[in-house]
């Protein structure tokens, strides 16, 4: 049994992850799917979070084209016959459902992405969006500068927490769309460095 308890410790396994916060993060996909109109392409990095957002573009009449490089988020939309699914391409995430890697990025001359919605492992005004693969991150940097609007889905949780590698910075944020009120002094920050700050409730 000594590897079973060694997966369970590994609270970073995708399907743990998605059941933690899964409230939180139905909130902030709520209000995440306001933004979304008619005939835009959206794009849905392989979070948990985002894949929230997917469950509700399911069984949306919204015509929209999705660009994603979360699997299962791909999965999740391919009955919708509204919407045209495009799933970039690469490496297949070790133990996860997100494509890592660079080389997909070609489909992205063919869309433009008016709206990236995208989490992270963490957030900070320091180093913006933060994440620990590596190999993810230098995926959505590119994504990141591809699209014309950031939307950042980030829990309370999260927020001043940094992780290893920084994919977009305080400047290319445009909305931050959060589950919980956060503290006077955070609230200001968010309106000093130009982003949106969105409480889901």
């Amino acid at each position: 049994g000594a590897i079973l308890k060694e997966e369970d410790e590994n609270n970073t396994s995708f399907s743990v992850r998605a059941q933690k916060n899964r409230e939180e993060k139905n909130k902030i996909a709520q209000e995440a799917i306001r933004y979304v109109e008619e005939k835009q392409c959206i794009l849905l990095d392989a979070s948990s979070t985002a894949l929230e957002l997917a469950r509700l573009l399911k069984n949306s009449t919204l015509r929209l084209t999705v660009v994603t490089t979360g699997v299962l988020t791909a999965l999740e939309l391919k009955d919708n016959t509204n919407l045209t699914v495009i799933l970039v391409g690469g490496v297949l995430t070790n133990k996860s459902t997100s494509i890592e890697g660079t080389l997909g990025l070609d489909i992205l001359n063919h869309v433009n992405i008016d709206l990236m919605f995208t989490s992270g492992n963490g957030f900070s005004f320091e180093n913006g969006l933060t994440d620990f693969n590596f190999y993810e991150v230098e995926l959505k940097k590119q994504l990141v500068k591809q699209a014309r609007k950031l939307i950042a889905l980030v829990d309370s949780s999260k927020i001043e927490v940094n992780s290893s590698s920084a994919f977009a910075k305080i400047n290319q944020i445009d909305i931050l769309i959060t589950d919980e009120s956060l503290s006077k002094q955070l609230t200001e920050k968010f309106s000093q460095s130009n982003i949106q700050l969105i409480i889901a409730n």
